[in-house]
C-alpha cells in the first residue's frame, strides 16, 4: 500500500479552476497553470483533476500544459470512455486515470484498462449522495441513482483497481467533516484497492485523525486548499508537515 497522502482535489471547468458546494454552483478559483505553480512551491503529494465540463471535449492543450509545469503525480477524470482517450492522457504525462461514469455504464471497461496500463494506474471514483430516506446510493448526473453500491463494490473485488475514491456529494464543500460510513459501511474485504475518502474535509486536523483509520490510505480535499475561511477568499495553500 501506497504512503498516506492528502491530495488536492481541483475541478476543471471551461478552461479554468472552479470549487463547487455539493457538486452544484461552481465558482470560479482561478488559472490552471498559476494554480499548478503555487502548489509546486507548496510540494504537494498528488493532485487529482476532474473534468466538470459535461457538454465538450475534453481539453487536451490545458493538460498538457498542467502536465508540463507540474513537478507533482496527477491524476485526471472526465470523459474516459476508451482505451484510446486512457492512452492519450497518460502520453500526455498524467500519471492516473479516474473513471467514474464509465465505470457505472460498464464495470469491466475498469478490467479493460488494468489489463493494459496496470491497477496503479487506474482509478474508481464513487460518488455517494444520501436518499430521501437517508440510506446512501450511489450518484451520478448521467445514470440512474444505484440503490446497492455493495454491487459494485463487489464487482471491483474480480479487478482490483488501484485505488477507489469515496466522495459524499452531501458533505462535498461543506467543511461539515467526512462521512466515514461511505468506507465502514460496506463490506470490502477482498479489495486490494488503497480507499481515499473525499468531501467536507472540515480541517487538517480531522485529516491526520482520518489517516489513522487504517482502512482509509489517503485523504482528499477541495476546499481546505483553495479557500481561507471565514469568507471563503481563494487562497491556495497546503500544509508543510503532516
Amino acid at each position: 500500500m501506497l504512503t498516506p497522502r492528502i491530495i488536492p482535489c481541483l475541478l476543471l471547468k471551461d478552461g479554468g479552476f472552479y470549487k463547487t458546494k455539493k457538486f452544484k454552483n461552481p465558482k470560479y478559483i482561478g488559472d490552471p497553470i498559476n494554480t499548478i505553480k503555487i502548489f509546486n512551491d507548496k510540494d504537494v503529494d498528488e493532485i487529482c483533476v476532474l473534468d466538470i465540463s459535461f457538454n465538450s471535449e475534453i481539453d487536451y492543450v490545458t493538460l498538457t500544459d498542467l502536465a508540463s509545469e507540474a513537478f507533482f503525480p496527477l491524476s485526471y477524470g472526465g470523459k474516459i470512455n476508451s482505451v484510446e482517450t486512457a492512452k492519450k492522457i497518460f502520453k500526455i504525462g498524467f500519471e492516473k486515470v479516474v473513471i467514474n461514469s464509465s465505470f457505472l455504464a460498464n464495470p469491466f471497461f475498469v478490467k479493460e484498462l488494468i489489463d493494459v496500463f496496470g491497477a496503479q494506474s487506474i482509478v474508481v471514483s464513487l460518488d455517494f449522495k444520501k436518499n430521501i430516506f437517508g440510506k446512501l446510493s450511489i450518484f451520478n448526473k448521467n445514470y440512474k441513482t444505484v440503490n446497492n453500491p455493495q454491487f459494485y463494490l463487489d464487482i471491483l473485488k474480480t479487478f482490483s483497481p488501484g485505488e477507489i475514491i469515496f466522495t459524499s456529494v452531501d458533505k462535498e464543500g461543506t467543511y461539515s467533516g467526512y462521512d466515514l460510513n461511505l468506507i465502514k459501511g460496506y463490506n470490502l474485504d477482498g479489495l486490494n484497492s488503497n480507499f481515499l475518502i473525499n468531501g467536507g474535509a472540515s480541517s487538517l486536523n480531522e485529516i491526520e485523525e482520518t489517516l489513522k483509520n487504517p482502512k482509509i490510505h489517503s485523504c482528499m480535499a477541495g476546499n481546505l486548499f483553495v479557500y481561507k475561511k471565514p469568507y471563503n477568499a481563494v487562497l491556495i495553500n497546503y500544509p508543510k508537515k503532516y
